[in-house]
């Protein structure tokens, strides 16, 4: 999923696979997302266009900056976004990404009887 502005609170709540791309284009000084981003998230990655310093992330989660060959996964994905939004894939690469996992494979357990 790309997202071409901003997201709400509670982006990647439970997210347990797949790939989420904000772009962050037109926000008017708004946050990129908002509150409680990635809580519960189990799988996937989130990919967020900038250094996003400000964002508070759970502590079961990994922010870093994106590299080249992350980068690499979602460059097909933002090329058609650019070919059918008309953006410049230079103008939204122009800017870091920073991408979002979670780090345990259960982020749960401390909360559970283990079996």
């Amino acid at each position: 999923m790309i997202i071409g502005g901003c997201a709400g609170s509670f982006l990647g709540e439970y997210q347990a696979g797949g790939m989420i791309i904000v772009l962050g284009l037109h926000i008017d000084n708004k946050r990129i997302v908002g509150n409680f981003p990635c809580t519960g998230m189990h799988g996937g990655k989130m990919f967020l266009r900038g250094r996003c310093e400000d964002i508070h992330f759970p502590k079961q989660i990994t922010a870093r900056c994106a590299a080249t060959e992350e980068i690499d996964e979602i460059r097909e994905y933002l090329s058609e976004y650019c070919s059918d939004f008309g953006y410049s894939m230079d103008v939204l690469l122009s800017e870091p990404f920073t991408v979002v996992t979670p780090d345990s494979k259960n982020p749960y357990k401390q909360m559970y009887v283990t079996n």
